[in-house]
């Protein structure tokens, strides 16, 4: 995925997963806190947050965001692997 500024959002590159799994959750990118992976989660998930629990990621993993001003940094591969194919 990257920040396209002509558009002002974020696209899939070719080979990269869909933002929507198969029951029609959005997936969504959050970087884990210290900016080296970015996750994968569903829009359940970053709502938790409101209510101060940690996400957990399609791979499984339950991680500390950065704050959401943050780059992005490598994607995780697990994430992407669990991720509906296009």
């Amino acid at each position: 995925m990257a920040w396209d500024r002509r558009r002002r959002r974020i696209t899939a590159s070719a080979g990269e997963p869909d933002s929507r799994q198969e029951d029609g959750r959005l997936t969504l990118l959050l970087t884990e806190f210290g900016g080296r992976i970015t996750h994968l989660v569903t829009d359940d998930q970053v709502v938790a947050l409101a209510d101060g629990t940690l996400p957990r990621s399609l791979c499984g993993r339950t991680f500390i965001p950065a704050a959401l001003v943050a780059p992005f940094g490598a994607t995780c591969h697990a994430c992407s692997a669990c991720a509906r194919p296009p």
